[in-house]
């Protein structure tokens, strides 16, 4: 059963390339970036941790977004999770 999320991860920072880009809709961001500007440009969201990583959420960032996880390990981007509103999949479909 398809629950709406896409993700993106990656289980360690430095098994990636810093220059690599991430999925399609982060623009310019790139795997390793460091947690401070990734803080900048996804504001309001809420900072915790598990384990070793530190996890970085926002919840209902927009209308198509229920929550979007961005998990960093020794402060730069390791993996990012999203998961897409029911409504918003609901209209779009699955495929879209």
């Amino acid at each position: 059963m398809f629950t709406g999320v896409r993700r993106c991860c990656a289980s360690s920072a430095s098994r990636l390339p810093s220059a690599a880009k991430i999925f399609d809709g982060y623009g310019e961001l790139k795997w390793g970036t460091d947690i401070h500007k990734v803080m900048k440009a996804y504001p309001k969201g809420a900072m915790g941790d598990f384990q070793k990583v530190v996890i970085y959420t926002q919840d209902n960032p927009d209308e198509t977004i229920a929550s979007r996880i961005f998990a960093f390990r020794e402060g730069k981007l390791a993996s990012v999770a999203v998961t897409f509103a029911a409504d918003y999949v609901k209209k779009t479909g699955l495929d879209n």
